[in-house]
């Protein structure tokens, strides 16, 4: 089917066409936004319908560096708020490039907008475990720093990154294999939980509002 042919019907030229494509893209992002706000005023609603009845769970969520919680985790933090009682185990200042004390910080300045307050947050500055692309942060180092975590905060539920870390970060990696590796020597009979921010790929990440369906999908 051609463009000539489509045009020979509908009489329109290329202006007409670029006119009716931004009102479909307009029509499409005010449908996106108008489903996204239904189904967040519903999960509010079961939330907090569901809230007295349900233990609230403590959840960790476990970064690599300050500033991890704000650009990878807003949204997971902001979601489980109103249900879990939210605790941060950051296993470094992010000290890369030498601003690690003042990213010390800001981090719980930046978590206490998303409901995480600074007596649940735990930075930890170990030898092992220093911000940098080239650094190998030993699983049994990250292991045991989640180990303490869960126990000092009686802690049920850990989220941090998967495998690849969203931006490829070795870091981030580096979380996902050190939560792994706690899961691992568990007992399942204790009951505990580990989530992992699945990454996607580049296509995926530009796709703007087209990318929000397919995760509402």
């Amino acid at each position: 089917l051609s463009l000539d042919f489509v045009n020979d019907i509908t009489g329109w030229g290329l202006d007409e066409w670029k006119w009716a494509l931004a009102v479909m893209n307009l029509g499409l992002f005010l449908a996106i936004v108008a489903a996204l706000r239904h189904s967040r005023w519903v999960a509010t609603v079961h939330a907090a319908s569901e809230e007295a009845e349900v233990e609230r769970r403590k959840t960790l969520l476990v970064i690599a560096h300050p500033d991890d919680e704000a650009m990878f985790f807003a949204p997971t933090l902001l979601a489980l708020g109103d249900v879990h009682d939210l605790y941060i185990l950051c296993l470094s200042t992010g000290n890369f490039d030498g601003l690690g004390e003042i990213r010390r910080l800001e981090l719980p300045r930046s978590a206490g907008k998303l409901g995480v307050a600074a007596e649940r947050i735990r930075i930890v500055d170990h030898p092992e475990l220093q911000d940098g692309m080239d650094a190998d942060w030993p699983r049994g180092v990250i292991a045991e720093a989640v180990t303490k975590a869960v126990k000092d905060f009686e802690i049920e539920s850990v989220v941090s990154f998967d495998e690849y870390g969203v931006s490829g970060h070795p870091n981030h990696g580096a979380c996902a294999r050190g939560v792994a590796a706690w899961f691992a020597a568990t007992d399942p009979e204790d009951g505990y939980r580990a989530w992992a921010l699945v990454s996607t790929g580049l296509a995926r990440k530009f796709l703007g509002f087209v990318h929000i369906l397919f995760s509402i999908l």
